[in-house]
């Protein structure tokens, strides 16, 4: 399941709860958030494989939620775990 669609879940269970207004506004501010660090880390996941690839690195992206890299152990440039 996309991210955007769990998102979209997410708020039809909050717009089916019985809580009071403070709560739903509480909730949806807090889903807000969580939108908007997934969006950049999006962005930042992006712009590690680009860079890579611009350095001559075949670059993927895994389940691990790491950028991996043909070279090397580690980059810490732009903190993002290799695969040798």
């Amino acid at each position: 399941m996309k991210v955007s669609e769990r998102i979209k879940e997410l708020r039809d269970v909050l717009a089916n709860c019985t809580i009071n207004t403070d709560g739903r506004c509480a909730i949806e501010y807090k889903i807000s958030q969580l939108e908007a660090v997934i969006v950049q880390l999006e962005v930042e996941i992006v712009e590690a494989l680009q860079i890579a690839r611009q350095e001559g690195r075949e670059a993927s992206f895994d389940s691990g939620y790491t950028i991996g890299y043909r070279k090397g152990a580690y980059d810490e440039k732009y903190n993002a775990k290799t695969k040798v």
